[in-house]
């Protein structure tokens, strides 16, 4: 007896009898569905029903399509017109941020910058340039530590505000200063 497909079955070890292994096991149950981007008729598996993306578009493409044109009350994460993460517009305020620094506020690295809120976004909902700065990962974790502790003895945003901004401007005067020792170190040599 000659196996018909090689996945349907296998023979054990040493053992000429063929085991089906595969045909034992009841189909997985398929559901037609119909994209919601495209309109293309396509098949999923009922397992495969787990998140709200899933069953109701054939592709990726066609799910991130959908996403890109539904706008306002229609969208799942509409909250009053903000992003339930950063607000309208993060994006775009946050590469700004970037580009116009190029370089950490706290110690001057220019690789994998984040933008930070002076005032954290959850209390005022401002993603303005003038409330944004471009920090590192490292010093990112340092100011945000003590943004949490102006937060925790009750400082008003405005107070936050003046708290972050002196400690990021008395940073920046220490790097100014040792970057002129360098530069005095190195004509010196010359």
């Amino acid at each position: 007896m000659k196996p018909t497909s090689r996945r349907t079955n296998f023979t054990t070890r040493g053992d000429t009898r063929l085991v089906s292994c595969w045909n034992s096991r009841p189909r997985a149950k398929r559901l037609n569905r119909s994209c919601k981007t495209c309109a293309k008729p396509f098949q999923i598996r009922a397992s495969y029903l787990n998140t709200n993306a899933s069953g109701n578009f054939c592709s990726r493409p066609c799910y991130h399509a959908h996403l890109r044109t539904i706008r306002g009350p229609e969208h799942r994460d509409w909250r009053g017109g903000n992003h339930r993460f950063r607000g309208a517009g993060w994006t775009e305020s946050r590469r700004i941020c970037i580009q116009r620094q190029k370089f950490c506020g706290l110690c001057g690295k220019t690789k994998n910058l984040h933008a930070h809120h002076l005032v954290p976004y959850r209390l005022t909902r401002d993603n303005s340039q003038k409330n944004l700065v471009a920090l590192c990962p490292r010093c990112h974790k340092h100011v945000e530590n003590h943004t949490w502790n102006c937060e925790a003895i009750g400082a008003s945003p405005a107070m936050t505000a003046f708290v972050i901004k002196n400690i990021i401007d008395a940073r920046r005067q220490v790097l100014k200063f040792q970057f002129l020792e360098v530069l005095r170190a190195q004509q010196k040599r010359c």
